[in-house]
C-alpha cells in the first residue's frame, strides 16, 4: 500500500531546514521511493521545481471549491503511485486547526498515513517568536509572553488532537525539538530516519535559522521597529545587520526570559504537556520528560531583568564601536538603517 507522510511543520521548529534537506537530497530520496509534493501537488523529479505547497493548502483551507479540488488532485497521485512508494506532503500549514478535518479526513482509509510534528519547548518558543515577528510590531518581550499566553500559542495539544480525530488510523509521530532528542541532533536528520536513511551518512544537511544579534541590539530595534522593518515579517534590516556585526555580537548573549516569565509560560503549558506527553509522545516517564525537557526554568541575570538605561547603554556602545555612528536613540537608528540598506553597501 502507498504510504502518505504528512509533516504539519509547527513554525519555529525546524520546517524549513527539513523542507531544504528535501530539495537537496531529492534525488536520493526518490531513488528509495520516496517522492515529495510541490506547491502544484506534482511530484517532480528536478529539486528546482520543489517548494512547499503553502498557497494551495491556504487556498484549500478557506475556499469549498478549492478544497475539493485539493483532495481530488492528491486523491490521485495516491492512486497513481506504485504500492511500494512513500509520498511526503511537508508545509507549515498542515499545523492550521482547520487542515486536518477539511483537507484529509478519511484518507487513512485510502492509504497508509503517518502524521509527523515536532514541538519546541514552549520557554524556548516564545523569545523566538519574539526575536521573528513580535519586535517589529515594538512589543516588548514582556508583551509577547502576555499574549501567546492569552491565545494559548503555541497551541500544540489541540492541533495533534484534531489529527488523530481526523486520522484515527493514522500513526502519530510527535517529536521533540531539542538537540538531545534527535537523530544527529538535528530535524532534518530525524525527519529522515522515517526513509530509514542511515544515521552515520555525511553531514549534508545545513541547519536554517532566523538571524540572532546581541540582546541590546534586539531591544534597539524593537524600540524603532518603524524605522527598521516595514511589517512583522519583514527580515531584510536583520539579516544585513547580522551580516554585518562580529561574531561576538551574533548571538544573544543574555538569557532572555526572566525567572518569573519562563515560570508563568512553564505553568501556563503544564496540563497541555503533560497531555502531549502521555497521549503522544514515546516516553516511558511522561512527567520526567515534562519536568526535565519543557520544564526547566533557567538561573541567572536574563534580558528581561535588566534596566531600560542598562540595555539602551550596551546597544548604542555596540553601535558606536562596529559602525562608528554618532548619536542615540532615533538619530542613531536612522543612521544605522541609512547604513545597512544602502543598496551599494548591501
Amino acid at each position: 500500500m502507498t504510504s502518505l507522510i504528512l509533516h504539519a511543520g509547527f513554525p519555529k521548529c525546524g520546517s524549513t531546514s527539513i523542507f531544504n534537506a528535501m530539495v537537496a537530497q531529492l534525488p536520493a530520496l526518490r531513488a528509495r521511493g520516496v517522492r515529495v509534493f510541490n506547491r502544484d501537488l506534482d511530484l517532480p523529479e528536478d529539486p528546482a521545481q520543489l517548494q512547499p505547497p503553502l498557497w494551495p493548502l491556504q487556498q484549500a483551507m478557506e475556499s469549498p471549491e478549492a478544497g475539493v479540488a485539493f483532495q481530488a488532485r492528491l486523491r490521485g497521485q495516491i492512486t497513481a503511485a506504485g504500492p511500494d512508494e512513500t509520498l511526503v506532503l511537508s508545509s507549515e500549514n498542515l499545523a492550521d486547526l482547520r487542515a486536518p478535518a477539511r483537507l484529509f479526513a478519511g484518507l487513512d482509509r485510502a492509504c497508509d498515513v503517518t502524521v509527523v510534528a515536532y514541538i519546541r519547548p514552549q520557554i524556548d518558543w516564545i523569545p523566538s517568536a519574539w526575536k521573528q515577528w513580535d519586535l517589529k510590531d515594538g512589543l516588548t518581550l514582556e508583551a509577547s509572553v502576555q499574549r501567546h499566553l492569552r491565545v494559548n500559542q503555541p497551541n500544540y495539544l489541540r492541533i495533534m488532537r484534531a489529527w488523530r480525530a481526523a486520522l484515527p488510523g493514522a500513526r502519530i509521530r510527535l517529536r521533540p525539538f531539542l538537540p538531545r532528542r534527535m537523530v544527529r541532533g538535528q530535524p532534518a536528520y530525524d525527519f529522515f530516519a522515517l526513509f530509514d536513511w542511515p544515521a552515520g551518512a555525511a553531514a549534508v544537511f545545513t541547519e536554517a535559522s532566523n538571524p540572532s544579534v546581541d540582546f541590546a541590539l534586539m531591544h534597539f530595534m524593537m524600540r524603532h521597529h518603524d524605522v527598521f522593518f516595514d511589517s512583522r515579517h519583514d527580515a531584510r534590516f536583520a539579516h544585513r545587520l547580522t551580516r554585518a556585526l562580529p561574531p561576538a555580537y551574533q548571538r544573544p548573549n543574555a538569557r532572555m526570559l526572566s525567572a518569573d516569565q519562563a515560570r508563568r509560560i512553564r505553568d501556563h503549558f503544564l496540563n497541555e504537556n503533560f497531555a502531549l506527553a502521555s497521549g503522544f509522545l514515546d516516553d516511558e516517564d511522561p512527567e520526567h520528560f515534562v519536568m526535565a525537557e519543557f520544564g526547566q526554568i533557567p538561573e541567572g541575570l536574563a534580558y528581561g531583568e535588566m534596566s531600560e538605561a542598562q540595555i539602551l547603554r550596551r546597544a548604542h556602545r555596540i553601535l558606536s564601536e562596529v559602525f562608528d555612528l554618532p548619536g542615540q536613540d532615533r538619530p542613531l537608528a536612522l543612521a544605522l538603517r541609512a547604513r545597512l540598506m544602502d543598496d551599494a553597501i548591501a
